[in-house]
């Protein structure tokens, strides 16, 4: 159980942005909003991913799924 650790100060959180729409080109970001967001320190994207030398690939079998659907991808399901 997690819930009764107390966080050490400073700890930062995540969460990730997902289309609320199908079937459509993921064309661009505007990090604007969130940044401008009090307490938001940072937002990472496909291009911060590879900037940094990591794998954007997944899957169970074939590593054939982003974790950060790339511009100029196709956005398959909403939650995608």
């Amino acid at each position: 159980y997690t819930d009764d650790v107390p966080l050490p100060p400073g700890t930062l959180h995540a969460t990730l942005v997902m289309a609320q729409t199908s079937s459509v080109e993921f064309l661009s970001i505007d990090k604007s909003t969130a940044l401008d967001t009090p307490g938001v320190v940072a937002v990472y994207t496909h291009e911060d991913l590879l900037s940094l030398g990591g794998d954007n690939a997944m899957g169970p079998i074939l590593h054939d799924e982003f974790v950060f659907l790339p511009r100029g991808e196709r956005v398959h399901f909403v939650g995608q």
